[in-house]
């Protein structure tokens, strides 16, 4: 591990702080500076492809952590203005919001943010000079620039590292502000923008930045409910944003037992969001596939393809069966059957879907061709596709969707490493269409035209002579959960949660680590994505998620 404990380096990472006063705040700092809690987070100075390698657990007993952020200062006693810890205050009135962590989610993004690969969805994003992990055995390290969503992932103390961690929850604590309208304590509240590094005890963001959640979440999911806004944002808008479903049309995906697959196919057949359920009535063959009833009303049908990854027949047919009874899918398949074997030398490739030189077995494509007409009311083949894996992943489902009909195949992960072909003539005479969405980028533009809304209802009550605390009665711009659009963030988690309370929406299974035990989560992680554990909190229907708890131990 990069670093454990704070107290084992301190001269490695010197606390450096500045006792600087902001005549707008100094009234509010008294109360948030005595507490018993220390402030821990986990940072890393430089890039690597094992998180192992790169990620350090910090703490400090000397940092209260109601502490109000001071600026960090320079070698000089300067104010560092390109990286102050203190976030941005230039907000909607000012308001500042203290968040205390609850649980973080582990996620995909994380480690190729880790690694350097991942893009910041902020137009300007920020920077910090840290050397890549393999510059270090020089003796003049060729230093690299990490990128980083934000400055207000930069972290408040250690030496300004920027902290892991893009989503979670947790509940507001403080709130700083020149003017009434503030988060009551204890409300609790989801990231609301990416990029904002909360793997971490608490950390101060602009009131916009968080979006409040009804407790009913909590006490429904617990832990898991942490990874709802993102997985089920990410899901939303993939079903509302590319193809209008009409009743009874079938949606195909790839990855189905993943977290975003496992929500994209309870929310296609929400009655709340798409009127009359579905009936799935499933029966299994012994072979791991069940067949269905036509019996559909108004809300699209959803099928997934998922990959056996080596599971035995009766564990396979334990995800399946669960994928239809809880997922809500009308059938699940396994991926490897669409695929042809080559020799000996790509079986390992076959068997999970990424040999270069697979052939497809077209024999398996009409067939299927020919379930999902039969189970559409229309007799039609899918018009959209949800893509999480990429590669021949991607290639079976462009052939699985409905010729000249603007069918679109929407890319939202690529999980092989492979990336996504299409072929000309489905291009040209079959009008199929491949598009990406990444829903980091699409939350940060909301905000960007959230902000811009409300600035111009604030010059349109400033010119009525109206207060600023003056509630505007267009605040939706016309949106409701009548007309399906959910176009802006507060929507997305008012629908997301209404679905938890009342269709039981469910998340995947979550396995809680503290954030101190830092190198056991991350190696719970490995062992789950290796498929090489026979460890008991392994075992799930589905895929788990590590989920960090951020409280202190």
């Amino acid at each position: 591990m990069a670093g454990r404990h704070l107290l084992r380096t301190m001269n490695r990472y010197p606390l450096r702080r500045a006792s600087i006063y902001y005549p707008k705040l100094d009234a509010h700092r008294k109360q948030c500076t005595t507490t018993s809690r220390w402030y821990h987070e986990v940072s890393y100075q430089r890039y690597g492809n094992d998180p192992k390698d790169v990620l350090s657990y910090r703490s400090d007993p000397r940092i209260g952590d109601l502490d109000l952020p001071d600026p960090i200062i320079d070698n000089n006693n300067n104010i560092d203005e390109k990286h102050p810890s203190f976030p941005d205050c230039r907000n909607e009135d000012g308001l500042l919001v203290r968040v205390e962590m609850m649980h973080v989610p582990w996620n995909p993004a994380d480690v190729n943010t880790i690694q350097g690969r991942y893009p910041s969805p902020y137009p300007y994003a920020a920077s910090s000079q840290i050397p890549s992990i393999a510059s270090t055995s020089s003796s003049r390290p060729d230093r690299k620039s990490i990128r980083v969503a934000s400055n207000r992932c930069i972290g408040r103390y250690f030496e300004k590292d920027p902290i892991i961690g893009s989503e979670g929850w947790g509940r507001i604590t403080h709130s700083i502000s020149s003017s009434s309208s503030s988060f009551p304590p204890g409300t609790l509240v989801t990231m609301g923008l990416p990029g904002l590094g909360t793997l971490r005890s608490s950390l101060w963001v602009p009131a916009s930045a968080v979006l409040p959640v009804a407790d009913v979440v909590w006490e429904r999911l617990g832990p898991a409910g942490c990874s709802l806004f993102q997985l089920g944002g990410t899901a939303l808008r993939l079903l509302s944003d590319f193809v209008v479903a009409a009743p009874g049309d079938v949606v195909i995906q790839n990855a189905g037992n993943s977290g975003v697959g496992f929500l994209a196919s309870q929310l296609a057949a929400s009655p709340i969001l798409f009127g009359s359920s579905s009936k799935n009535n499933t029966n299994g063959d012994g072979d791991g596939n069940t067949s269905t009833s036509n019996e559909y009303s108004t809300a699209p049908i959803m099928v997934s393809l998922i990959r056996r990854r080596g599971k035995s027949k009766e564990s396979f047919d334990e995800t399946v069966d669960y994928l239809t009874r809880v997922g809500k899918n009308a059938f699940v398949v396994a991926e490897e059957d669409f695929f042809l074997p080559e020799d000996s030398s790509t079986s390992k490739g076959r068997e999970n879907g990424t040999a270069k030189t697979i052939k497809i077995n077209e024999a398996a494509i009409r067939e299927m061709r020919q379930r999902l007409r039969e189970l559409s009311p229309t007799g039609s083949l899918p018009k959209l596709a949800l893509n999480a894996v990429g590669g021949n992943s991607a290639r079976v489902l462009l052939k699985l969707l409905e010729p000249n009909a603007g069918s679109t195949m929407v890319t939202y992960g690529g999980m092989s490493g492979k990336g996504v072909d299409v072929a000309t003539p489905q291009l040209i005479f079959n009008d199929v269409r491949a598009v990406g969405y990444w829903h980091s980028r699409w939350m940060v533009r909301q905000h960007e035209q959230e902000q811009k809304q409300q600035a111009e209802q604030r010059k349109r009550r400033i010119v009525r002579g109206e207060t600023n605390n003056s509630k505007s009665s267009s605040n939706r711009d016309g949106c409701s959960w009548n007309n399906k659009s959910y176009n802006r963030r507060d929507e997305v988690v008012e629908i997301l949660s209404r679905l938890v309370q009342e269709e039981d929406l469910k998340c995947p299974p979550a396995h809680v680590v503290c954030m101190e035990d830092l190198e056991e989560g991350l190696l719970w992680q490995a062992n789950q994505s290796n498929c090489q554990s026979s460890d008991p909190s392994h075992q799930s229907p589905i895929r788990k998620k590590l989920v960090w708890d951020c409280g202190e131990q």
